[in-house]
């Protein structure tokens, strides 16, 4: 766990729009890519183009820390609406740092089922 939040420090200090990053994971279905996707938002317009990676079945770690704090609940909110509508999963990985992921994505732990 703690090389996962090296990882996400990481990306998150490189952090210049919208990264992308490829994991891999074993299943019953063998090897398989699950794309990542950091994302830190300047305004609520930012929440639709979070949703739309959502949409595509991605896991999006975002940054609400350059947002007041009016506008971040809004944004939070709207993300929110589409993580229940989608089935997804949504948790706080720091602060104003979120993660949301597909209930079936390698970054579910046991403790989150």
């Amino acid at each position: 766990m703690a090389n996962f939040l090296k990882w996400i420090n990481n990306l998150l200090r490189a952090f210049m729009g919208v990264e992308y990053q490829e994991v891999e994971k074993t299943g019953k279905e063998g090897l398989e890519k699950e794309l990542v996707v950091v994302m830190e938002p300047n305004d609520f317009n930012g929440s639709k183009d979070i949703v739309n990676e959502l949409k595509q079945n991605k896991v999006v770690i975002f940054n609400l820390d350059n947002l007041g704090k009016d506008e971040s609940r809004r944004v939070l909110d709207f993300i929110s609406g589409a993580v229940f509508v989608l089935g997804y999963k949504l948790r706080n990985s720091g602060k104003m740092v979120y993660t949301s992921e597909p209930r079936n994505s390698i970054f579910t732990s046991s403790d989150d089922e």
